[in-house]
């Protein structure tokens, strides 16, 4: 497949990562005017954060050039370097200091290959004691790597960190006399320092230093990542300025809207990609999610969170303790809590549903909808929590016994705890607010006021991500390549995306004709005497774009067109395709708007593979019981009652590694008809 000029970007951005991302090692220049500097150079400097930040808020489809990425970055950079840094500003107690010990544990780590290296080309000339003082040293430096480890939840840096506390027990040992000889002792010494696989180690002291560097939030240079970070900000603020709703006379609609929002658009996925020899589970960052429209429970989670950072709501992962609260971390990984007027209020992503509270179920004009239960709420009384029981009492996984001890984890991605983006964000104002930054520990002290929330610390995920980018980043780019940048109408369907997150859905340019630039028809595509392999990517970006129209038209109230898109362009079209559960969902979903209940019910009831199947049926069970089409006396059948029950609801982790794709994936989708529907109207 060609390569797009934003893959020679990305390729080139990644690969500044694991070289201590290319840039950040540069001499920064003076901070300030030293009254040298003259008036124009001031205006300059201030133009040249203009129109970069003209780019981001305003241009970000544009973004589809590595070119424009490159450039607006530049200028920042350029500004950032001549800026006083922030008298008042201090990294966040929760992270100071992690990114100078990661740093030098990194460069630890480097010297120590370093000298084993050494030791392995001298050992034929070694003496009695080629390894002396080494167990010491292999100790001290893994109990290192496990604080940094335990820290961040990186596996790759706790199976180093073992590693080395293992060599340090067997060095120790022979130290101790624990051979017959000394000269036996020299020899088992030497054959255990063969064994150390020095290259291996080395660059994972390296891929340490740079994984410092990355994290450092008083960093004042932009590296090129940042490109990244700040589209992801921008398209989460653009979704919550008008996904969030009109009814603003309740604090909580907001989050409900946004909550809905994320439900319809990131399709519930279980299995996951993997990475490296030992399938280490790939997680989606949120822009690559809201891009892709699919995610698991904890990518749907992510991004939530994000959201609401951006509608200035409080909002972070509740984790359950155990029975007692004994356990130092959380088992199980539950629902998102938002903090609203003093009051957590509870939304399930593995089922797509907020935890309702009692007598909260609603059936409207638009279908179903549930006022979100508090965590005080769910605490003091189960009844809250069985009314999200799917088909049998008790088969939704949590008990109020489970919420008397709970830890709120409190999202801090690096990216919005540096000086540089506090800097960006106190400069833009009315419109042009954008949330950039984030104060993760004022925000744990808001939860701890729960009297149900233990405590409140990091999310390591980000950072767990982050690392992942930096440990296997030419496999994470090839995955990105592959699913993201290398699309055949990459141009079209990146632009799109960008109009679809502004909420700009006619027009010239917008979601919609962008989007059907990506539905070439069936004619088309016949005449073209594409390969196979191009006719299918073709095909395949065409069902993508009908399902996005879907959503596009069904946001805008065109419920008969998004019924056609979801039924007839997707479903019809590729029955067992990767949008299946998706558009089986939305079409539900379409069906509540339009009073068609029954068939609504049906459709939940009838996709018994969905990764949302538990949320489907617990939907569908209340739309019986709200529409009449079940006994008042039968909402959920009491343990006992012979049923097929529902599967149990996923946590936010359960998700499997990706097999292969299925051979429904693999085939070439049927062409659609191509008559087309009426068109949305603007947001």
């Amino acid at each position: 497949m060609k390569p797009t000029r934003l893959t020679v970007f990305a390729a080139a951005a990644f690969a500044a990562i694991t070289a201590a991302l290319a840039g950040c090692n540069r001499p920064g220049g003076p901070s300030g005017d030293d009254g040298s500097h003259s008036t124009d150079n001031v205006l300059w400097r201030d133009e040249l954060f203009d129109y970069a930040i003209d780019t981001i808020l305003n241009r970000l489809e544009e973004f589809d050039s590595g070119e424009m990425r490159q450039q607006t970055i530049n200028r920042l950079d350029q500004w950032v370097r001549k800026q006083k840094p922030q008298e008042d500003w201090q990294p966040d107690p929760m992270i100071a200091g992690i990114s100078g010990e990661t740093s030098a544990a990194g460069r630890q780590l480097v010297a120590f290959a370093e000298k084993i290296a050494k030791l392995q080309q001298d050992a034929a000339a070694a003496g009695p004691e080629p390894a002396a003082g080494l167990a010491a040293e292999a100790r001290a430096l893994g109990q290192r790597l496990a604080d940094v480890a335990v820290r961040f939840g990186l596996i790759e840096i706790a199976r180093q960190a073992e590693q080395l506390l293992v060599l340090a027990d067997q060095l120790g040992a022979i130290e101790a006399g624990g051979a017959d000889s000394a000269e036996k002792a020299a020899s088992q010494a030497r054959g255990l320092v063969a064994q150390i696989p020095v290259a291996e180690v080395g660059r994972i002291g390296i891929e340490l230093v740079a994984y410092g560097q990355v994290i450092d939030p008083a960093l004042l240079a932009f590296p090129v990542t940042d490109s990244f970070t700040f589209q992801e900000a921008v398209w989460l603020r653009n979704v919550a300025a008008w996904a969030s709703g009109e009814q603003l006379d309740d604090p909580v609609k907001p989050a409900l809207a946004l909550f809905d929002w994320v439900v319809k658009n990131i399709q519930l996925e279980r299995t996951v990609p993997t990475l490296g020899q030992r399938a280490a589970p790939l997680v989606k960052k949120p822009w690559e999610t809201l891009f892709l429209g699919r995610g698991t429970a904890i990518e749907r989670a992510w991004v939530f969170v994000l959201l609401a950072r951006q509608w200035n709501l409080d909002a972070a992962l509740l984790g359950l303790l155990g029975e007692g609260g004994q356990e130092p971390a959380p088992t199980r990984l539950w629902a998102v809590g938002v903090l609203i007027e003093g009051d957590v209020y509870l939304f399930d992503p593995s089922l797509g549903l907020p935890i309702v509270k009692p007598g909260g179920w609603r059936l409207g004009e638009l279908g179903l909808t549930g006022q979100p239960a508090t965590l005080s709420e769910a605490a003091g009384d189960d009844a809250v929590l069985r009314q999200m029981d799917a088909l049998q009492e008790g088969d939704y996984p949590v008990r109020k016994e489970d919420l008397q001890h709970v830890v709120a984890l409190v999202e801090a991605s690096p990216g919005y705890l540096t000086q540089r983006m506090k800097l960006v964000e106190s400069r833009l104002t009315g419109d042009e607010r954008i949330v950039l930054s984030s104060d993760p520990s004022a925000q744990a002290a808001r939860f701890k006021q729960s009297p149900q929330i233990t405590d409140a610390v990091l999310w390591p995920l980000p950072y767990q991500v982050l690392w992942q980018e930096i440990h296997y980043g030419q496999e994470r780019f090839q995955w990105q390549q592959q699913n993201i940048f290398g699309s055949v109408f990459g141009s079209a369907l990146w632009k799109a995306r960008a109009y679809h997150f502004k909420g700009v859905f006619t027009g010239d340019p917008s979601a919609t004709q962008l989007y059907q630039l990506a539905r070439q028809s069936d004619f088309a595509v016949s005449v073209a005497h594409l390969d196979a392999q191009t006719e299918a990517d073709v095909r395949a970006a065409k069902i993508d774009a009908s399902y996005w129209l879907g959503l596009v038209v069904g946001q805008s109230g065109n419920y008969a067109a998004a019924e056609d898109y979801f039924r007839t362009r997707v479903l019809a079209v590729d029955p067992d395709g990767k949008w299946r559960h998706g558009a089986v969902y939305n079409l539900a979903r379409v069906c509540e708007a339009t009073g068609r209940t029954a068939e609504a019910i049906e459709l939940y009831e009838s996709d018994k593979d969905a990764p949302g199947l538990s949320g489907n049926l617990v939907r569908a069970r209340w739309l019986k019981k709200l529409s009449g089409a079940e006994e008042e006396t039968s909402p959920a059948r009491p343990k006992g009652e012979k049923e097929t029950p529902a599967p149990a609801a996923a946590s936010p982790t359960d998700a499997r590694p990706e097999a292969g794709k299925t051979a429904a994936e693999e085939n070439q989708a049927k062409p659609a008809p191509e008559a087309e529907p009426e068109q949305p109207r603007d947001k």
